[in-house]
């Protein structure tokens, strides 16, 4: 399963911090548009997410 995050178009999500994940982000902004954390991974079966504003879109995929 794969997990893709994004913001909103007029919000940008502010000091996303994704832990337990292939690629782990640690107060980074997403910005609609921007390459940053469109395919990721769990690396166990529960991870954790925390942002400090703004609003954020999941979308998980199968493949």
């Amino acid at each position: 399963m794969y997990l893709r995050f994004a913001s909103s178009v007029e919000h940008e999500v502010a000091d996303i911090t994704l832990e337990v994940f292939q690629y782990p982000l640690q107060n980074a902004a997403l910005r609609m548009g921007h390459s940053l954390a469109i395919s990721n991974k769990l690396a166990e079966p529960m991870g954790k997410i925390n942002m400090k504003s703004g609003y954020l879109i999941v979308i998980k995929s199968a493949d």
